[in-house]
C-alpha cells in the first residue's frame, strides 16, 4: 500500500526542525550582544596644575544614581587607569584626596560649585584625560562664651548649613523660607567652649548655636535664621571666631 503524507505533516516536521536547530551550541540565545568594555587612561591634577598622587578617581556613569563604581587610583607621576568602562557611554570622572581635604565634587554635601572638575566622557579606547581636583575644603574653628566674655560655654552644638533651592537647573543659595533643601553639619561643643567644624567645601555659609534652656543664635549675633549674616570658607583656610552668646 502506497503511504500518504499530508503537506501539514510536512509543515509540522519542517516547523520541529528549525526549532531544533536553534537549540544548537552555535545559535545565540538572545539577540542582545555583551557591552563592549575599554580603559581609560588619564592624569589627576592639583588646582595649581601639579600632578596629584594617591588621588582616587571615580566614574559615575551618566543618569545612574546606583550600582557599581568603576575607579582607579593615580600613581607617582599622577597617571589612572580605570578598566571595563563600557565603550560609547557617558561617565563623569571625579577625582579626590580627602586625606588632604580635597573632596569628591560629585558627592559633595552642600550642594556647592566648587571649582572641582568632574569630567563628562564618552568612553572610548585609547581616551586620555586629566582631572582636576576640587579646591582644598576649609575649617571653622573657635570658641562659644557668654555675652559678657566672662565664661566658656561647654554644652551644646554648632550647625553650619546652607539653604538652597533650585533655579534654572543650579543650586543657590536662598532665604530660608524659600529654600527647598537645606544641607547641614554639626559638632558639639567640647571643654573650654571650643569647636571646630572642618571639609567645609569653598562657599558661603550660615551658623547657627543651639545651648539647652537658651534660644538659637546665629551668626553675628542675630536672633533668626532670616536675620543671620554670611560666612564665608576659603580653600585650605581656618577662619578663627570667638562667638559671644546671650
Amino acid at each position: 500500500m502506497k503511504s500518504f503524507t499530508s503537506p501539514m505533516r510536512y509543515l509540522i516536521a519542517a516547523t520541529l526542525a528549525l526549532f531544533v536547530l536553534s537549540l544548537g551550541p552555535g545559535a545565540p540565545l538572545s539577540s542582545q550582544q555583551p557591552a563592549t568594555t575599554v580603559e581609560v587612561h588619564g592624569r589627576v591634577l592639583y588646582p595649581n596644575g601639579e600632578v596629584a598622587r594617591g588621588a582616587l578617581v571615580d566614574a559615575f556613569r551618566e543618569g545612574r544614581l546606583s550600582g557599581r563604581i568603576l575607579f582607579g587610583n593615580s600613581d607617582n607621576e599622577g597617571r589612572f587607569v580605570i578598566k571595563r568602562v563600557e565603550s560609547g557611554v557617558e561617565y563623569d570622572l571625579c577625582a579626590s584626596k580627602p586625606d588632604e581635604g580635597y573632596p569628591n565634587p560629585f558627592t559633595l554635601p552642600f550642594g556647592l560649585p566648587t571649582g572641582g572638575k568632574c569630567k563628562k566622557i564618552a568612553a572610548s579606547s585609547g581616551l586620555e584625560v586629566d582631572v582636576v581636583l576640587a579646591p582644598q575644603a576649609g575649617t571653622i574653628e573657635g570658641e562659644v562664651r557668654d555675652a559678657r566674655n566672662r565664661s566658656a560655654i561647654s554644652i551644646g552644638k554648632i550647625i553650619v548649613y546652607r539653604p538652597l533651592k533650585v533655579l534654572r537647573g543650579t543650586w543657590v543659595l536662598v532665604n530660608p523660607q524659600a529654600a527647598t533643601w537645606v544641607p547641614s553639619f554639626e559638632a558639639p561643643i567640647g571643654g573650654n567652649g571650643h569647636f571646630e567644624v572642618s571639609g567645609l567645601p569653598t562657599g558661603t555659609y550660615f551658623l547657627k548655636v543651639e545651648i539647652q534652656g537658651r534660644k538659637p543664635w546665629y551668626f553675628n549675633n542675630q536672633v533668626s535664621d532670616t536675620a543671620a549674616q554670611p560666612i564665608a570658607i576659603r580653600s585650605g583656610l581656618t577662619r578663627k571666631m570667638v562667638l559671644r552668646v546671650p
